[in-house]
């Protein structure tokens, strides 16, 4: 199966090198209802450095705000959640180096139960293609599988999870049709409307407002699912300002050609003005 890779923001604060000072922070949050995807802390020179990992930054500055607790401007690392095995971590560090990116930091644990999960840190400016590399090492192997198979079968939370590309065909069926997406900060799909066409969306990552005929509006976040039935104007917006959107969706009829790759929505919307020519 492959990893999770999961652009993340972190926050960075500095306490007193005394003891209970991480007991003091991690508690105010955890009364707060801020849920971690991961934590660190370390000397500083005579201070420590907590970097905190949130689940959902609005909640944790909400909370941080609350508790009094200063943090410096949020920045971005990267999450890897994987099965356990041997050079696991190395892998990861193989890619970055292959594409000449320096991992400032690293954290890497095992989660029990067969998992894993690593932290890394590298250059404000690396982040974006970082995460792109890794996705692309630890995916294609499994991409390669799934494309032999009569159907399709594989964990497609992670293959969403892991897709930087504003749209990827992953199945193509006689009556129905595997995508997955991923939509900037602030980006959209633009309305549409498939007269013959059922739609099934879900969303793994991120917040998003779904429109119909353009009026009708619901937010949708990790874990909801949206049927768009045949005939109705629809579109979909990335609400989040910092993270992108992710989520896969079903076509019944298809509605794109097998094999379609859309690396940006500017290619999209090049292919779309291409059918109309």
């Amino acid at each position: 199966m492959a990893d999770i890779v999961k652009k993340v923001a972190y926050f960075a604060m500095d306490v007193p090198n005394k003891p209970g000072e991480g007991s003091r922070i991690l508690g105010a949050l955890a009364d707060a209802g801020v849920n971690m995807m991961a934590f660190t802390g370390f000397p500083c020179g005579r201070k420590s450095q907590l970097d905190i990992i949130p689940e959902d930054v609005v909640i944790f500055k909400k909370a941080a705000k609350t508790a009094k607790i200063k943090t410096r401007s949020r920045k971005f690392g990267i999450l890897v959640q994987g099965d356990d095995r041997k050079g696991a971590v190395a892998a990861l560090l193989k890619t970055l180096a292959e594409k000449k990116i320096n991992v400032t930091a690293i954290d890497a644990v095992s989660a029990g139960a067969g998992r894993y999960a690593a932290i890394l840190w590298v250059e404000p400016a690396e982040v974006n293609k970082a995460v792109k590399a890794l996705s692309a090492a630890l995916t294609s192997k499994v991409s390669r599988e799934e494309r032999k198979m009569t159907g399709y079968i594989g964990n497609i939370e992670k293959a969403t999870l892991n897709n930087n590309y504003f749209r990827q065909v992953l199945f193509t069926g006689r009556n129905s049709q595997l995508v997955v997406m991923c939509l900037q900060p602030g980006e959209e799909i633009g309305n549409e409307v498939h007269p013959g066409v059922d739609q099934f969306f879900r969303i793994e990552e991120g917040n998003a407002k779904f429109i119909f005929n353009g009026k009708e509006e619901h937010i949708v976040g990790d874990g909801g699912a949206v049927v768009v039935p045949a005939g109705t104007f629809h579109n979909v917006i990335n609400t989040s300002s910092g993270e992108p959107l992710k989520l896969y969706t079903i076509y019944s009829p298809p509605n794109h050609p097998d094999g379609t790759v859309h690396k940006t929505k500017a290619d999209a919307n090049a292919a779309e003005a291409g059918k109309h020519k």
